[in-house]
């Protein structure tokens, strides 16, 4: 496709500013898709073959910029989010185009995906069905047991970082922004409080926690997808972190009454308040709901 026609010229006219290029010139930046604490997301394209990209823009102190790295673009491996997308390769994981350091800043292009994020789609769609929630959540245990094969804790598993590649209802979906994650060594404890409050295990919030925590913030993401509600939610920080505490699960309630016996068991097991006690990622995915549900 020509980048002056089509939907890449729709998506240079989307930028109120001229275009710029990074990494070197060899891709063209339009408009701004969506920004964290951690960057900023622009639509690319790649100058040469015309292929769009989403490039994510964050700024670095100067000690995170170093010279040894897997390749040649002065990005040391100890980046965090550049080391994950470096080094998991996984079907349902942002793939990783290319890294630049320019000046202060670090460019990471990566796989775009047009679909929006599940956190999205569920504000405009409200309650999944059971089989769609049911794919869904295992590709998220999936990729939850590959990145804990690693030794590498997600730690920001929350719907606005699962990204969908298309609007189709089936669309394929990717686990985005690793700025969060960490290394772990087995029974390694860790007490740094991050994350998005909702998505929270009590442990992390009593600061004394290990990988398990992404199996609660997944479980919190099934029990979302379910009811279109989050299961702990108040006006404050503290006070949703009082609530998580407290661990009152409703599934009583409208819609629970409607979702199966297995899916509701699932939950229970799942959002657990003693991580040695709650399902491991390999025990989800044989779990008879998710055999009974999602596809194979």
């Amino acid at each position: 496709m020509d980048l002056e026609n089509g939907k890449n010229k729709q998506f240079l006219e989307g930028d109120s500013e001229t275009p710029r290029e990074i990494c070197d010139g060899k891709y063209l930046v339009g408009c701004e898709i969506g920004r964290g604490g951690f960057g900023i997301v622009y639509r690319c394209i790649d100058k040469e073959t015309n292929q769009a990209y989403a490039c994510k823009c964050i700024l670095l102190e100067d000690d995170e910029i170093g010279d040894n790295d897997d390749g040649d673009d002065g990005v040391d491996d100890d980046i965090q989010e550049v080391y994950v997308m470096r080094n998991i390769r996984h079907p349902n994981i942002v793939g990783l185009k290319d890294v630049h350091v320019a000046k202060e800043s670090i460019q990471i292009v990566m796989e775009l995906c047009e679909g929006g994020n599940l956190y999205d789609r569920m504000a405009a769609r409200g309650p999944f069905l059971e089989r769609t929630a049911a794919n869904l959540f295992k590709t998220v245990v999936q990729v939850i047991d590959e990145l804990h094969r690693h030794g590498i804790m997600h730690r920001d598993m929350k719907p606005q970082n699962l990204l969908l590649v298309d609007e189709n209802e089936d669309s394929v979906l990717k686990v985005s922004d690793f700025g969060l994650s960490v290394c772990f060594e087995y029974g390694e404890k860790f007490d740094e409080v991050v994350g998005d409050i909702h998505y929270l295990a009590p442990e992390i919030i009593n600061k004394n926690y290990g990988p398990e925590a992404d199996i609660w913030s997944a479980g919190v993401i099934l029990y979302t997808m379910l009811s279109g509600y989050n299961p702990w939610s108040a006006h404050t920080y503290e006070d949703t972190g009082r609530l998580i505490l407290k661990g009152e699960l409703d599934l009583s309630t409208y819609p629970w009454p409607k979702i199966s016996k297995s899916g509701k068991k699932l939950i229970r097991k799942v959002l657990v308040h003693d991580p040695s006690k709650r399902l491991t990622a390999q025990q989800i995915l044989v779990h008879p709901w998710l055999r009974t549900n999602a596809n194979n």
